[in-house]
């Protein structure tokens, strides 16, 4: 997760660079604004335009150790861009 809340504002740098390559703070906020997407560590990665909410239907898997291998304890939320987690299954199927 922390990898995906640096990504952010890095692909919004990165937009707002294709415009002007002295980017400043309000270039980025310009280009945060009007959406940024992209693949990351924890999955597909949509922020919204004018939207400051945290992603819907973010993928959430959460695992247990037993012994040598991992069991998934709880897995919930949309697995491929554009899609919801009513496609995907049941909300946080065991």
């Amino acid at each position: 997760m922390s990898y995906d809340a640096v990504h952010l504002p890095s692909q919004a740098v990165g937009q707002a660079r294709l415009h002007d390559p002295d980017v400043n703070r309000e270039s980025a906020l310009i280009a945060l604004g009007a959406g940024v997407t992209f693949d990351g560590a924890t999955g597909y990665v949509s922020y919204d335009q004018d939207s400051n909410a945290p992603p819907r239907d973010k993928t959430l898997v959460l695992l247990r150790q037993l012994g040598q291998r991992p069991e998934a304890v709880v897995a919930c939320g949309a697995y491929r861009p554009g899609a919801s987690s009513r496609e995907t299954g049941p909300p946080c199927a065991r």
